[in-house]
């Protein structure tokens, strides 16, 4: 359990002892990316006979489904269901039938490297390991605030994800590249919003490290619209609110080393304390500064404007910031009031 993260993946498997891989893609009228999913997977350097690649369709309306049978058939592994139950109940069907001995989660708009399967592969080869998560690229199209902020955001979430990783595990396995080795995680809680750390706190809790593989990375476009973006990203900080709760006999416990005394009571205050702290801190710094201005007169003026200065140069850091703070209170908010959907509806304006 001490295991380093530089001594994980150096070593390569041989062609021989390669292991079997399945790949799950739940999906929900995916029919704009299937197709293009599917063979990007193919493209990759992992041996194609080394692949299982299981689409577990949820009730697609569109030619989702025509699109596999017509194009991948006796390709693709394709379970059919006829009304949506949630994406976690979708996995579980495709853990009951996958064999390979690597189980890789990723969704239909994702796009791998061609070295990303063998990459979350060689993670294995450390026996402490029992997950593993790539990079994510949020590609950069200068026309969205929304892209870009998010392009931020995860530029500074990977960062933290990989030092969590150097210290023990992470509890944020990307739902886009989530790998674990089969039969370590027999279901996932088909109530949970976010299977990825479901399955990434599941497998802590039984001693297993989660780490992120430094070498490689995913590709996911973001959605554009402000709307979208911010329906999407509740979605996610609530689902990530639950397991946190959920999983909260993890905090402060001396047995999972550095994840419990200090990886998991940071994110407990990231996404629980934080945001109401933010608030607070802003109700209380509106009459604060109102009876400042009053008070230092011209020389306010002069500290406003090297405030605003500060927050131009940075205001991608900025944006992201508040928009985080932000969808963390409205993912309290309807954590509170009860307003927990488990059935996920494809963004509009992700590419």
């Amino acid at each position: 359990m001490n295991l380093s993260q530089s001594n994980i993946g150096m070593k390569s498997f041989s062609q021989s002892d390669l292991p079997m891989v399945s790949i799950l893609i739940p999906v929900y009228n995916e029919e704009s990316v299937i197709e293009r999913r599917i063979n990007n997977i193919f493209e990759s350097t992992y041996p194609k006979d080394k692949l299982e690649i299981i689409v577990i369709d949820s009730g697609s309306r569109d030619n989702t489904r025509s699109i596999i049978e017509t194009n991948f058939q006796n390709r693709v592994i394709l379970i059919r269901e006829d009304q949506r139950y949630g994406k976690a109940h979708a996995i579980n069907l495709g853990l009951g039938v996958c064999k390979g001995d690597i189980i890789i989660l990723t969704d239909g708009p994702t796009l791998y490297d061609k070295e990303t399967i063998s990459e979350l592969v060689n993670s294995f080869r450390a026996s402490s390991v029992g997950g593993v998560s790539a990079l994510y690229n949020v590609p950069l199209t200068g026309k969205s605030h929304v892209v870009d902020s998010e392009h931020t955001f995860w530029l500074h979430k990977d960062k933290i994800r990989i030092l969590e990783s150097r210290a023990y595990s992470t509890s944020w396995l990307s739902g886009e590249a989530c790998a674990f080795r089969n039969k370590t995680i027999t279901k996932v809680d088909e109530d949970t919003l976010a299977d990825d750390s479901n399955i990434a706190l599941q497998l802590i809790s039984k001693g297993y490290r989660v780490i992120v593989n430094e070498e490689t990375y995913f590709t996911e476009g973001s959605p554009s619209a402000l709307y979208d973006y911010f329906k999407t990203k509740v979605r996610r900080a609530l689902g990530g609110l639950i397991e946190t709760l959920r999983f909260n006999s993890l905090l402060f416990k001396r047995q999972y080393g550095y994840f419990g005394l200090i990886i998991f009571p940071y994110r407990f205050f990231a996404q629980l304390i934080s945001p109401i702290a933010s608030a607070i801190t802003i109700a209380l710094a509106i009459p604060a500064v109102i009876e400042s201005i009053a008070y230092l007169g011209i020389y306010s003026l002069i500290i406003g404007v090297t405030l605003l200065s500060i927050a131009l140069i940075l205001r991608h850091t900025v944006i992201a910031y508040i928009y985080t703070q932000l969808i963390s209170l409205i993912a309290l908010f309807m954590l509170l009031t009860g307003r927990v959907d488990v059935r996920w509806t494809r963004s509009t304006t992700r590419s």
